[in-house]
């Protein structure tokens, strides 16, 4: 299991770091540009962390985190963003942990849905997000790029109890 902690106001560059290496890693899974992120302020990047909950996956000993993701509170919801594992660790579960880290964290907040969204290509995130109890909405949005990159919303309703 890879240890995995939440990132505070502090860590802005550490969030931009890896931030951009999932970009440049897998840029066809994100909404946004590298070049657009790349040129973000110290204060945006403050204002990200701000908004919402991020986690990355750090394995002791390693030199750099080897995976993100993170959750956007919208009333009694949290909306999970930017997920990225390193391509080294792919297939290990550890999207799964970093999934399971959201989840915590919404409970913690008195959240009562997880929700996200799934490139419509991507069938092994799907299978991932339906083990841990997502289900789809039926919500379809596809974005203003040339690939007609499609993304469905998924949902996890959280039983509150303790962890």
């Amino acid at each position: 299991m890879v240890p995995i902690r939440r990132l505070d106001e502090d860590d802005w560059r550490l969030l931009r770091d890896v931030r951009l290496r999932a970009l440049l890693d897998a840029p066809e899974a994100f909404a946004s540009a590298h070049a657009d992120e790349a040129a973000m302020t110290a204060a945006q990047w403050t204002a990200r962390l701000r908004g919402g909950a991020w986690f990355v996956a750090w394995p002791e000993g390693a030199a750099e985190p080897c995976g993100l993701v993170g959750a956007l509170p919208d009333g009694r919801e949290w909306f999970a963003v930017a997920m990225w594992v390193a391509p080294g660790r792919r297939g290990s579960g550890l999207a799964g942990e970093l999934i399971a880290a959201v989840v915590r964290g919404a409970r913690r907040a008195g959240t009562s849905v997880v929700a996200l969204q799934v490139n419509e290509h991507n069938s092994r995130a799907r299978r991932l997000y339906e083990k841990l109890g997502f289900r789809p909405t039926g919500q379809i949005e596809t974005l203003p790029r040339e690939d007609g990159y499609t993304r469905e919303r998924m949902s996890l309703a959280l039983a509150h109890r303790a962890d």
